[in-house]
Order: C-alpha cells, then structure tokens, then sequence
C-alpha cells in the first residue's frame, strides 16, 4: 500500500507509513527536535499529532503532541524557548502536521473542557451533550502564537481513527503506533 506523503514543495517531505509498510529500523524516534541537523526525524504515534517545521535559517525539528501535551502548551513550551535560545522567530517556520486524531474521538470530562475553555476556546466543542478537544486545532492555535502565519502550516487530512486501513488508532484498540519520518529536499 501507498504510505501517505505531504510537502512544503523544495523544503520538506513527511511520509506516514501506513499499515504493512516499515520505516528503516536505524532512524530513531524523536518526541521533540530542534537544530540545524540534516538528518531524517521519525515520530511514532498512537492517536497523537506528530508534527514538523522547517526554519528559514536552516532549522528543522519535529515535536510529537497529546492531549495532555496540548493543554499544557507543549509547542509553546519546548518550540517557543528552542526559538528564543536560537534567537529566532515564529514568522519564519513552516509547519506540517500528520495524521492524528479527529477532535469528534477525543471526548473529554466537562473538568478538562472548563480548564481549555478560557485558552481554546475554538478546540472546545460539545455535541450532543459530550464534550470533545480539537487537539489539531489546540496545536494550529499554539503555532499561531509563536507567530507562524496560518498559510504556513499545513494539516493532515487523515483521521488515524477513521481510517482503520490505512492507519493505527489506540483509540480502536490497537497498540502498534504509526511513524511519521521528515526528510529534507
């Protein structure tokens, strides 16, 4: 089967291996990577974002995302103080997400929905009396404030959940994770 491909056309290529397809053994994961490296980064995910950026100053990095990650402002965190340390700015960042769970999975207790509210409050949603968390969303948002401009930050299409023939869901049950490898053009 066909592995799952997204570009910045001449900047950067990520590749979700789908179910059967294997990532060369020797590239290690990475939960979060920032420096001017040219090597390939692999992320492995259940159901969370695996996200990647490319600087215009020869910076390249991956950060991987969960629900908990997302409300404790993660990209925020680990990206924006890699940033300040390179004296670097967000405005110069392109970013790709992969594949990962659609908010319409992510259900939440009313406690964790009142405490993203005041922050997220776009992620937030209640339908049918259940409340959910957009963490694809939470983390667009979190790009946007370190100031990466929203045409630059591209999004999956694919819901790790929604496509049990393609993709690995923890949410379904399953325990295998999905890799998500970043090369450079």
């Amino acid at each position: 089967m066909q592995n799952i491909i997204a570009t910045i056309p001449g900047k950067l290529r990520i590749e979700t291996y789908v179910k059967g397809n294997h990532v060369d053994p020797s590239v290690k994961p990475v939960d979060f990577f920032f420096g001017q490296e040219r090597f390939p980064l692999a992320i492995e995910t259940h159901d969370e974002v695996p996200c990647f950026f490319i600087h215009k100053d020869g910076y390249f990095g991956a950060i991987k995302v969960s629900k908990e990650d997302a409300v404790s402002d993660k990209i925020i965190n680990c990206l924006g103080q890699a940033l300040k340390d390179n004296g670097l700015h967000g405005e110069d960042l392109e970013v790709i997400m992969g594949p990962s769970l659609g908010f319409s999975h992510t259900p939440v207790e009313s406690e964790e929905l009142e405490a993203a509210l005041p922050k997220y409050r776009g992620a937030c949603k209640i339908t049918s009396g259940v409340n959910y968390l957009d963490i694809p969303l939470m983390c667009l948002l979190q790009f946007r404030a370190l100031g990466v401009h929203l045409a630059n930050i591209h999004c999956s299409d694919y819901d790790t959940f929604e496509n049990p023939s393609l993709l690995y869901s923890k949410t379904r049950g399953e325990e295998e994770e999905n890799v998500t490898l970043a090369t450079l053009l």
